[in-house]
């Protein structure tokens, strides 16, 4: 991982495994951080962290129920 001024670059090689893999759970992590970006404003410090948890649960099929789910605000 390298830093530059505030932004982060990960560079994956094909020694650290499966790139196929790897560069298609790059992109989704990438693509739903920027939707978080987006709305983070309209969201408080829990709802924000519970939506975080639930994507990172979506993989292991964890639900955390209705009741702890937030959905993203639609975009303006």
């Amino acid at each position: 991982m390298t830093e530059h001024g505030r932004q982060k670059k990960m560079v994956i090689t094909s020694t650290h495994g499966d790139i196929t893999t790897l560069k298609s759970a790059y992109i989704r992590l990438v693509d739903f951080f920027d939707e978080l970006k987006t709305t983070v404003t309209q969201l408080n410090y829990n709802e924000c962290w519970s939506l975080i948890l639930a994507k990172a649960m979506e993989k292991f099929k964890v639900n955390l129920g209705s009741d702890n789910y937030v959905g993203l605000p639609a975009p303006s």
